[in-house]
């Protein structure tokens, strides 16, 4: 029988440590952060830096904070802060919500499950979206199913996303006249036995 020399040194990790060191990372890559760089530099120039990326930024929390769905989740990316008002529970709902959401070039953003970055849209461009992809000329009057895929297809995301396009088509004037008539439910099959062959 062979023998290892090995050592083994217990480690004590912190619930959520790895969870938390892989969204910092991520979080840092997604937003073009280079820490080694800001800290070479000079002091001046990084707090300058930051206070033009800052104003940047509220430029967004300026542009979405009149829609009630982001304000807080801006209030939280921005200032990485939780109001004061909040419960606990209510703390920890935030922080799982802004982590699905992220600030690129002035414009708030939400990854999906695939990963992939959907621009968020107020109430106003939402409903300017539902009527390009239901009723213009490329939209031809789908499924709501079927428009709000589309939607999320395209790129764009917003929190009731699916309730406003369901709501949207249902009182859509056109859909409603040319719908087709529902299908009644098959009757059950009754056999019938040939007693003399043809």
């Amino acid at each position: 029988m062979i023998e290892f020399n090995i050592e083994l040194k217990p480690t004590k990790l912190v619930i959520g440590q790895g969870l938390a060191k892989l969204l910092a990372k991520e979080n840092c890559i997604s937003l073009d952060i280079d820490f080694l760089c800001t800290i070479a530099k000079n002091g001046q120039t990084g707090i300058a830096e930051q206070a033009a990326e800052t104003e940047r930024k509220q430029l967004v929390a300026e542009n979405l904070a009149s829609c009630n769905w982001y304000a807080e989740i801006i209030n939280f990316l921005l200032k990485l802060e939780i109001p004061s008002r909040f419960t606990q529970i209510q703390a920890k709902t935030l922080k799982l919500k802004a982590a699905k959401y992220c600030i690129m070039k002035n414009l708030l953003y939400w990854r999906d499950s695939s990963r992939i970055f959907l621009r968020c849209l107020d109430k106003e461009q939402s409903k300017k979206v539902m009527k390009q992809f239901h009723s213009s000329m490329c939209g031809g009057h789908h499924y709501w199913k079927t428009t709000a895929h589309k939607i999320l297809k395209d790129g764009y995301y917003w929190p009731t996303l699916f309730s406003d396009v369901f709501a949207f088509v249902k009182s859509c004037d056109r859909c409603q006249r040319f719908e087709g008539k529902k299908q009644l439910k098959s009757l059950p099959l009754k056999p019938i036995m040939a007693k003399v062959p043809f």
